[in-house]
């Protein structure tokens, strides 16, 4: 078992599982398989999310652990805890470091989490030495390649969550003031679709407590076209999708 401790925080990491807590929330993740995949978040004493039924990150155009007819090897290979600088705010932050064998893709999830605040961001660092697995061109039609997109999703999912009796309730959008409009911020209530736009996410419970998904990106209208939307919503499962990093930008090195 490997611990590191600073002031209310606490990080633990024992037979593949990560677990990160300070005296407002606690995050149990299991690497088992090589990925992500939460098994609980409890803020404020409330259970917020439950165990994911899949993984919660997923880079576009490689497939995940257990994908049929696909070899894959993932591992974690190295843990590392740290306390922030100080610029960075008062928390500690452990990344878990992760290499796949057969596209030798490494990938680097750092978790930070500040002291007595109900709150953690996520970082994520991809190399690969090889391009993702995607035809952009007619070719795609032909079974061989169609068979290979339909086993991983086209989108990058960043991080994700199962919410456990929480509902999303709406978005918030940023906008850059132009000719056009001078509307800075926009609220879009949650209709059903799965795809959605925003910065923000929230969610609320029958009890009208509401925990929020942010994105530390540009505003939605700014963004790079690789994602349908910002959040994916497949009920219970909300994913933040899009990493700034399209397919064509991965390659070897």
């Amino acid at each position: 078992m490997d611990k590191f401790n600073y002031k209310d925080i606490a990080l633990v990491w024992q037979n593949n599982v990560l677990t990160v807590s300070n005296s407002q929330l606690t995050r149990r993740i299991d690497f088992s398989q090589g990925l992500p995949q939460t098994q609980e978040l409890i803020i404020d004493q409330i259970s917020v999310a439950g165990k994911n039924p899949g993984f919660d990150f997923q880079l576009i155009g490689f497939p995940l652990p257990g994908t049929e007819r696909l070899r894959t090897n993932y591992q974690t290979t190295g843990i590392e805890f740290a306390e922030l600088n100080r610029p960075d705010g008062d928390g500690a932050a452990v990344t878990v470091k992760v290499f796949e064998s057969v596209r030798e893709l490494q990938l680097a999830f750092r978790y930070i989490v500040y002291c007595n605040m109900p709150v953690m961001a996520l970082e994520t660092f991809i190399q690969s030495a090889v391009t993702p697995m995607l035809y952009w061109n007619p070719r795609q039609k032909h079974e061989t390649f169609h068979y290979s997109d339909a086993n991983h999703s086209c989108h990058t999912i960043c991080d994700s969550l199962a919410l456990n009796k929480f509902a999303v309730n709406k978005s918030v959008e940023f906008q850059m003031r132009t000719d056009y409009f001078d509307e800075p911020i926009l609220e879009h209530a949650f209709t059903g679709d799965q795809d959605i736009y925003g910065n923000i996410l929230i969610a609320e419970n029958d009890c009208q407590q509401q925990f929020f998904f942010l994105q530390e990106a540009p505003p939605s209208s700014e963004r790079r076209g690789d994602e349908p939307g910002d959040f994916l919503v497949d009920d219970p499962v909300v994913s933040s999708l899009g990493s700034g990093i399209t397919a064509g930008d991965i390659t070897p090195g």
